[in-house]
């Protein structure tokens, strides 16, 4: 039976990355994608509807004009997932209706430590994860979007923590 590579290619990220690597003491932080360094995603604290508090995800990639933004809910599902939503930090943002139209379509998220712990509820993350994988954002990016272009798959590695 033939491996995807792409099995391979996350599996040997996670292998080959730092054993300095130290754990991110609080959520909001920042990533770059494996395979086009002009991507990156943000991750941030967010005040929703009644001045609640929900996770936050920028992606964006200048060279290509992409910029989304997406807030995490894990749902009844055994995972994570990124949702679709307008500029969480411009002014007067609300929440938009669940059930509304999106831009782009729910993206499952996964997040890996260096010890290859897994996190899948990212709700309820009190620091941020080494890696991350969006394991449909190269298929979403390439043909699923407005101003799509092509996109090898990959995973986020954390750059900066805040």
């Amino acid at each position: 039976m033939k491996k995807n590579p792409v099995f391979y290619g996350l599996i040997g990220l996670l292998f080959c990355a730092s054993a300095t690597a130290s754990e991110c003491k609080g959520i909001a932080s920042e990533y770059t994608y494996s395979s086009q360094p002009s991507l990156h995603a943000k991750i941030s604290p967010v005040k929703i509807n009644g001045g609640k508090m929900a996770v936050g995800v920028l992606l964006e990639d200048k060279e290509h004009h992409l910029k989304s933004w997406f807030l995490v809910d894990k749902g009844a599902g055994s995972y994570s997932s990124l949702i679709s939503v307008p500029d969480f930090t411009a002014p007067g943002w609300k929440q938009p209706d669940p059930d509304g139209p999106r831009a782009i379509r729910d993206l499952p998220v996964f997040g890996w430590e260096q010890s290859l712990k897994m996190v899948d509820d990212f709700r309820t993350m009190n620091h941020a994860p080494e890696f991350l994988f969006i394991p449909e954002l190269a298929e979403v990016v390439t043909h699923g979007i407005e101003n799509s272009f092509p996109l090898s798959p990959g995973i986020f590695k954390r750059t900066e923590c805040k």
